[in-house]
């Protein structure tokens, strides 16, 4: 089902897809629409392995992704190392980017760092004057919540505007992706620094060494940073499933709320029965090479 990252088409396509009785769902991946259609697969017994980042669908099936609360910590301590007096935050409004740029400002503030918030339209095609207006106090850092597409636009002004106001970029996870590169141009990419996950190839275990040769394989071109979690999603639904003998709801949710230490591609997967969420969820701090323009890690948590 294609809910084009809109919480009311997602509604929709939930409503159709319960109609059809499948017994489990890998989605949706947008936290706006997750928060509206998730109560409608489960209470129509179709057990999710969501891919939101908010932690405000906890429970609602269980996720092998980092949530908010999970990346907000790894991106606050990569600001306390720059020692930032000054931090402006370019944000969109949607669920999971906004809650990112409110855990920042929230943490800053009661560091006693100046922060300046300016929200953006991320149907816009040009975001200059926002980031005038961001770099205006000649901040130390600019942090930009948003997606890719707007964030690689973002990246571009940001470059322009540093021969008059230098100051360092960081782009949070929902940025990472081979087409912001591409979109943003190596200079603008490599200029920033990245909160978000190894991509598959880093990983570095045989599970995600065949996942990688068989992906590019299959589609001719190399897997992006997320697919891999798609895979291991439904690899934890599968060994649930098995693990309950069944495809009752009640039991395969039992085991799936209980896994402990499964190897995915992804490495070590065990699920918080509290929550829902992985415990040992990898998060990273990245740079985009200047000559290869690939995502490389600097710090893997």
């Amino acid at each position: 089902g294609n809910d084009k990252a809109t919480a009311s088409i997602g509604v929709t396509v939930a409503e159709n897809l319960v109609k059809q009785q499948p017994f489990g769902l890998i989605g949706p991946y947008n936290s706006s629409v997750g928060l509206a259609n998730l109560p409608i697969y489960i209470a129509g017994g179709v057990f999710p392995v969501q891919l939101t980042s908010t932690d405000d669908t906890k429970n609602l099936g269980i996720t092998v992704q980092p949530k908010n609360s999970q990346i907000s910590p790894v991106e606050v301590q990569w600001m306390t190392e720059q020692k930032a007096g000054k931090v402006s935050i370019l944000f969109d409004p949607d669920t999971y980017t906004k809650g990112m740029a409110d855990r920042m400002f929230a943490a800053l503030n009661k560091k006693g760092v100046l922060v300046t918030k300016i929200a953006i339209d991320p149907k816009s095609k040009d975001y200059s004057a926002q980031v005038a207006q961001a770099v205006t106090n000649n901040p130390d850092v600019v942090y930009v919540s948003t997606y890719y597409p707007q964030g690689a636009i973002i990246a571009k002004n940001l470059l322009a505007s540093q021969a008059s106001h230098p100051t360092k970029c960081f782009m949070g996870l929902a940025n990472q992706d081979a087409a912001f590169v591409k979109a943003a141009g190596i200079p603008a990419a490599s200029a920033c620094t990245f909160s978000g996950v190894p991509t598959p190839s880093q990983f570095g275990n045989a599970k995600s060494t065949a996942y990688v040769s068989n992906y590019a394989k299959k589609f001719n071109t190399n897997p992006g940073p997320w697919g891999i979690f798609t895979y291991d999603s439904v690899y934890a639904m599968v060994y649930a499933i098995r693990r309950a003998g069944s495809l009752k709801y009640r039991a395969v949710s039992k085991q799936a709320f209980h896994i402990t230490n499964l190897s995915g591609a992804t490495g070590k997967i065990t699920i918080d029965p509290k929550t829902g969420y992985r415990s040992n969820v990898p998060v990273a701090i990245l740079n985009v090479d200047a000559t290869t323009g690939k995502f490389e890690l600097t710090t893997f948590l």
